[in-house]
């Protein structure tokens, strides 16, 4: 579990991320948000927003994750291993490092831009928080990882804890023209592979593939999530005002929630 305060705003919020099931928590700050909770909450208070994720168990040996893998993924990942990915190197980013050279997120950050861009998703780029990722480091439970092949890489951001992992950032030149794109392709999916084994080394056991849109209508990103095989899964958001300011914070955002989700019907 992580406990992240923020007194930045004109309200105290916290974070309190992976949340055990038995967690109780009594909070002076104003808001405290507990993500990717396992369970919907006890108590109906505040907002919870269910989401849909994919789950999976790093528990399990080398061979069994990479057998629930779909069989083409599983045959590219295969091939990158059996020639020792003389084309694809990869670079796993601790926390120590990230503090002592910004450049390398300052370079992440680029190629998350340039992927948003590329891809025309105004929405995946709002997504990105630079306040969330230096909180992330500074309490040291952050893994950034690359691949880089000819002409292009790709990045993922995992923020973890004890057990748990959450897939929180991808970013790939997959969109680039002088990029070859089953290679690019290939790079990706031999990076998640080798960032479950590095994950599951430093005892991690649970790998949250970071929500899924649409089971049932899954766009490109759900698309290259299911090939590996995750368990489908619910998580929650839960958001609590614990003093008057925050009680009154939520029924503000519960009430635009309402008035959004009205406008949209």
């Amino acid at each position: 579990m992580l406990v992240i305060k923020d007194t930045r705003k004109s309200y105290d919020s916290e974070k309190v991320l992976f949340p055990p099931l038995d967690y109780t928590h009594r909070s002076k700050s104003d808001i405290t948000k507990y993500l990717r909770m396992k369970q919907p909450p006890k108590e109906d208070k505040g907002i919870c927003y269910p989401c849909g994720t994919l789950f999976t168990d790093l528990s399990e040996n080398e061979e069994e994750i990479l057998n629930r893998f779909s069989r083409t993924t599983k045959q590219q990942i295969r091939k990158c291993i059996r020639e020792d990915a003389s084309q694809i190197d990869i670079v796993f980013y601790a926390c120590e490092e990230l503090h002592d050279d910004d450049s390398i997120l300052a370079d992440f950050k680029k190629t998350y831009m340039s992927y948003c861009e590329r891809g025309n998703n105004p929405k995946l780029k709002r997504y990105f928080s630079d306040l969330s990722i230096r909180q992330y480091l500074d309490h040291h439970c952050i893994l950034l990882s690359k691949a880089q092949f000819p002409n292009g890489k790709v990045y993922h951001l995992y923020v973890w804890c004890d057990g748990d992992s959450l897939f929180e950032y991808s970013a790939s030149d997959h969109l680039n023209d002088e990029v070859v794109g089953i290679l690019a392709g290939m790079a990706n999916k031999l990076l998640v592979y080798r960032d479950m084994l590095w994950l599951k080394e430093h005892g991690v056991t649970r790998y949250d593939w970071g929500g899924i849109f649409n089971f049932d209508h899954p766009n490109g990103i759900d698309r290259f999530k299911m090939l590996f095989g995750g368990k489908q899964a619910m998580v929650y958001n839960h958001f609590v005002g614990n003093t008057m300011k925050g009680k009154l914070l939520v029924c503000l955002k519960k009430y635009q929630d309402s008035l959004r989700s009205l406008f949209k019907g």
